[in-house]
């Protein structure tokens, strides 16, 4: 039992490296916490790690998966706070956002020409949307909203004709338009 307890082990501590091994970070300057700044994966599905070599993952940078075009979904962990600007620019092959609640800001062009993406959740946490962060995300027709309308910048949805805003009861700082779009209060019961 003991050698297949310590075999299992291994193999977790392995694949954790190997899927650690994909990521291009920096420790931040408070030298407990890391922002990854590239992505040198095969693609598909991303898990970004909550922790790499014992610090907490907390920042995703700019230009971080770049012409990632082969990655289709991301799911981030809450232990990300932000994204720094086009961190996903031209990921034309991402068609699904997973944003834990604790994220906070999501940085300019963050999702410039994700062509792909067709629904994006935003976690309660979100206080902050730069500008152009969906910037020509044609295929883009649902962004639910689970906190109060965050500041946004101008143009977060330019080109983005399809897109609608859907918000829950209870929230605040909504009106009929969010940065140039419509907005539908969801229905308790509703899916969002």
């Amino acid at each position: 039992m003991e050698k297949t307890l310590s075999a299992l082990f291994g193999s977790l501590l392995l694949a954790t490296s190997v899927a650690e091994g994909q990521f291009n970070y920096t420790t931040n300057a408070d030298g407990c916490s890391i922002t990854i700044t590239g992505y040198s994966g095969a693609g598909g599905a991303v898990i970004i790690p909550a922790v790499i070599n014992g610090r907490p993952v907390t920042g995703l940078g700019a230009d971080a998966f770049y012409l990632c075009t082969k990655v289709t979904s991301i799911t981030i962990p809450g232990s990300v706070r932000s994204m720094g600007d086009y961190a996903f620019y031209e990921c034309t092959g991402l068609t699904n956002v997973i944003i834990a609640n604790g994220f906070t800001s999501i940085g300019y062009g963050a999702f410039f020409r994700c062509t792909g993406l067709s629904s994006v959740t935003i976690p309660v946490s979100v206080t902050n949307i730069g500008s152009c962060s969906f910037f020509h995300c044609l295929r883009l027709t649902r962004l639910c909203f689970r906190g109060d309308a965050p500041a946004a910048g101008p143009s977060v949805f330019s080109s983005d004709t399809k897109a609608t805003v859907y918000y829950l009861p209870g929230t605040t700082g909504w009106s009929s338009i969010f940065s140039g779009r419509p907005t539908v209060l969801n229905e308790p019961g509703a899916k969002l």
